[in-house]
């Protein structure tokens, strides 16, 4: 248990339930003409929505913190089970509607007492509401468990007062106390338990955990403009060498792990995002060899603005078709050196993907051992280039669709604006020869706007995006397909639409006249990570 979070809720009936097939559903087992058998979230949480909105209909005034509590209080709590396996138990709605005496937490997070904490002791409340007629008298009980399931010590869990009055259509609270002093580390299971007359009962699970010799650091990452930031990490262990763990830090928030004290290697990336889309406009390569991992708990922040640029520049004009990197650790009583790798580009079969800046942190030198980040770089001759030759000059970035015919000539082209590039908006002008330009369309797909380019006698099709931010894609298609950034989209329309004939010169190779396969090694710390390769040796084939 990392954070001491008490989830799930409730659990629900999920096992083997039948229930109607959508017309064209596939999944599950089918049982008759109308229905299919499936297990899983998916027919357990219908359950509970349907156990929440019969409630709803009984109590319209009630808010959605009233349904949850109401709904965890009168489960079904299993003996035989921890909290953290089913929450408040499994769902009972007719006990729900049936009584008039409610608790405002059916589950309830009583802490995580971390090794160093000040104190191992915490106090919750619980507020009980008769919204019956009569007054009513509960008997509180407490219990907990041991995360081996043996009961826990007298004093862990307690409640106050034993005996609560709750007066007709008011509340009455008690008090639910843990004492974790001289305990054993672990995740602990409680319950309070509230009885009364005509079988009123009521329950609260309670969840609380004592940290052992574990840590528990927390990751959190900004990107490249300040912002909280999505990364990915890789943590290894030189005691488990073929072991790892695998980290997600969600944008804009954090991840916890459970560790062994001692030192591990991690590398991952930071992600920069083009504001709010999933495309990227900076990756920065985290790497360290050695991170210490040891008590008091720690949060530990990667920030991408400290990193420095990671790439490489050579003599001629290149696409990148592939970048990986990778981390090396050795240490002495190891075998064979910790080894992984991520990697960030990965060339299209025949088209290109948008250059995205690469940055890379740096880190300290290990103090056991050797670290050596290294990175290997295939740059290729470009796949599709473009410019404006009238009525300005300048270039045009484009990236070769993958899957389309790939470009293979030198050529200039006469620009000609489809809109959408529906067969319709073909027929209505002169596009043979020449270049179209189309929009990106959620209701025409790549394929079919170049199917419509292809039959009307484009000579190429010029796709613009439909968002700001790197775009690129796959087409189908007998005829080159380009995609241009939704700016330089609308750039060409006003020239278009100015009655100004714009003219585009495309070149490009339909497979690569000459390579770059270069490598480099960082050893034991970041050096300068711009690389100007020099003395390159020259291999020329037939």
């Amino acid at each position: 248990m990392v954070d001491g979070l008490l989830k799930p809720d409730v659990t629900a009936p999920g096992n083997g339930i039948v229930a109607a097939r959508a017309a064209h559903g596939r999944i599950g087992v089918r049982v008759g003409d109308r229905y299919t058998r499936l297990s899983g979230t998916s027919m357990a949480a219908p359950h509970v929505a349907g156990a929440a909105a019969i409630l709803l209909q009984q109590h319209p005034d009630w808010d959605q913190s009233q349904l949850r509590a109401a709904l965890t209080s009168t489960a079904s709590y299993n003996p035989s089970a921890d909290a953290y396996s089913q929450g408040g138990g499994r769902i009972d709605v007719d006990r729900a509607t049936r009584q008039d005496v409610y608790v405002d937490a059916g589950t309830m997070n009583a802490g995580y007492f971390a090794a160093n904490a000040k104190t191992l002791r915490t106090t919750r409340t619980l507020r009980y509401r008769n919204t019956s007629a009569a007054p009513m008298t509960l008997n509180l009980t407490a219990e907990a468990s041991e995360q081996s399931s043996d009961p826990a010590p007298a004093g862990t869990l307690t409640v106050s007062p034993a005996t609560l009055a709750v007066p007709p259509g008011q509340t009455a609270q008690a008090d639910v106390s843990v004492d974790l002093t001289d305990r054993p580390a672990g995740a602990y299971s409680g319950r309070i338990t509230a009885t009364g007359p005509d079988g009123v009962e009521l329950g609260t699970t309670v969840g609380f955990v004592k940290q052992g010799d574990e840590v528990q650091p927390t990751f959190r990452a900004i990107d490249r403009n300040g912002r909280p930031a999505e990364a990915f990490l890789v943590m290894r262990s030189p005691r488990v060498p073929d072991a790892f763990l695998a980290i997600d830090v969600p944008a804009g928030g954090s991840s916890t792990v459970q560790l062994e004290q001692g030192d591990y290697s991690i590398l991952g990336y930071i992600r920069t995002p083009f504001e709010d889309t999933d495309s990227n406009t900076a990756l920065t390569v985290v790497a360290d060899p050695e991170l210490e991992m040891a008590q008091p708990n720690r949060v530990i922040t990667y920030d991408a603005r400290r990193a420095q640029p990671f790439d490489v520049e050579v003599p001629r004009d290149v696409d990148v078709n592939g970048l990986a990197v990778g981390l090396q650790v050795e240490r002495l009583g190891l075998d064979l050196p910790i080894q992984d790798s991520l990697l960030f580009v990965r060339g299209a079969s025949y088209g290109t993907i948008p250059k995205v800046p690469m940055s890379v942190l740096p880190f300290e030198r290990p103090l056991h051992g050797h670290g050596e980040l290294d990175s290997h770089w295939s740059l290729v001759s470009p796949r599709a280039r473009a410019s404006i030759t009238r009525p300005l000059r300048r270039d045009l970035p484009v990236a070769l669709m993958d899957g389309s015919a790939r470009l293979d000539t030198t050529e200039e082209l006469p620009l000609v604006d489809v809109g959408d590039g529906t067969a319709a908006d073909f027929a209505e002008v002169d596009v043979a020869g020449r270049l179209a330009l189309v929009r990106q369309s959620a209701d025409v797909s790549f394929d079919d706007q170049a199917a419509a380019a292809t039959e009307a006698g484009a000579s190429a099709l010029l796709v613009s995006a439909a968002q700001p931010g790197p775009f690129f894609g796959e087409a189908s298609s007998d005829i080159p397909v380009l995609a241009i950034s939704q700016d330089d989209g609308a750039m060409l329309r006003e020239l278009l639409d100015q009655g100004r004939g714009v003219r585009i010169h495309l070149s490009g190779h339909s497979s690569s006249s000459y390579l770059y396969d270069l490598a480099f090694r960082e050893h034991d710390q970041v050096g300068n990570t711009l690389y100007h390769p020099h003395d390159l040796a020259d291999v020329r084939t037939s």
